[in-house]
This record gives C-alpha cells, sequence and structure tokens, in this order.
C-alpha cells in the first residue's frame, strides 16, 4: 500500500497495490502524522497523539501498522453504506483544440450498480460560457467538461471511461 498524507489535513490516501484501488483514511482528533517509518515489507506509521482532557495536554507517540490484509468480504461488512460524491472533470478536447466535435458516447467503466453513477455533460467554444447538453446529438463543441454523480460502497469503483467522438470539420468541402 501507499499511504499519502499532509500534516495539515485530517485524512490519507491510500493506493492499494493489490487491488488497484483507492481509499480514504480519516484521522482521529488529536493525532497528528509524523513521519512512515522504514520497515520494508510493513506498513508502519508514527504518530503524535495530543490528550487535550488532561492539563497540560500530554502527547504520546503512537507508531500504527497498516500491513494486515483485509479480505474482500471483512471490507464489505465494514461498509456497506453508499458515500455520495461528485467528479469534475477538466475541459478536454479530445486532441484537437480548435476543431467542433460531437460526442457520440460516453462509457463510464467500473464496478457499479447502473444507477449509482451519472454523469451530466457541458460543451463550451470558448472555455468560457459553458452549455448543458442534454442529449449527446444537441450540437457540437470545441471542448467538453463532465460532472460526475456517484453513489458508490467501498466495493464499487470507476476504472475509466470512454469517450467516442466525430469531428466537424467545417473548414473542409463536402
Amino acid at each position: 500500500r501507499f499511504i499519502f498524507f499532509h500534516d495539515t489535513l485530517d485524512f490519507q490516501y491510500v493506493y492499494m497495490l493489490e487491488t488497484k484501488t483507492w481509499h480514504k483514511i480519516k484521522q482521529m482528533p488529536g493525532i497528528k502524522n509524523v513521519r512512515v517509518l522504514n520497515s520494508y515489507p510493513d506498513c508502519l506509521i508514527s504518530y503524535i497523539y495530543t490528550d487535550t482532557s488532561t492539563t497540560p495536554a500530554a502527547s504520546t507517540p503512537i507508531v500504527l501498522n497498516y500491513t494486515t490484509v483485509l479480505s474482500a468480504a471483512s471490507l464489505a461488512s465494514m461498509t456497506n453504506d453508499p458515500v455520495y460524491g461528485i467528479i469534475a472533470t477538466r475541459p478536454f478536447d479530445l486532441g484537437e483544440p480548435d476543431i467542433r466535435k460531437s460526442i457520440r458516447s460516453i462509457r463510464i467503466r467500473g464496478k457499479y450498480n447502473r444507477d449509482d453513477v451519472k454523469y451530466i455533460l457541458l460543451g463550451s467554444f470558448d472555455g468560457i460560457n459553458w452549455h448543458w447538453m442534454k442529449s449527446l446529438r444537441t450540437g457540437s463543441y470545441k471542448m467538453f467538461r463532465m460532472i460526475i454523480l456517484t453513489r458508490l460502497t467501498a466495493m464499487e469503483r470507476i476504472t475509466w471511461i470512454d469517450v467516442d467522438y466525430e469531428s466537424r470539420f467545417t473548414n473542409r468541402l463536402r
């Protein structure tokens, strides 16, 4: 596992090599990340826990071990509640910045239930003014953005997005 943390944030990102998925760990109040301990193949992180209920506040060093492997069944039993999320993409021009394009199809690939992932497609000519595309054949635009609305459990994920498009060459004779 790879664990990414910043000392000012109250959460950590975890990338699991075995499942190739990203996860987020929320830290308990009063815990501050200190450093990762070099202990291959274990995954050890040193923390400082500050107990604010005592006067003066007592700080205790703690070492947590993230090496234990969770099975898919134990992970599913831990969190079956769905988490709602919004993913907003950067503007994408599909490799042709000055040519208008019509999107033929969008496929959001991954492991999730059919109604748990929905998207809103926006089109623009200049990258400033965005228009909501109510269907894929509404018109042609130079660049696009996607807003993806998700309702995923811990075992569900989005892996990649396929966009099939057709260029509208308005500068060529037909």
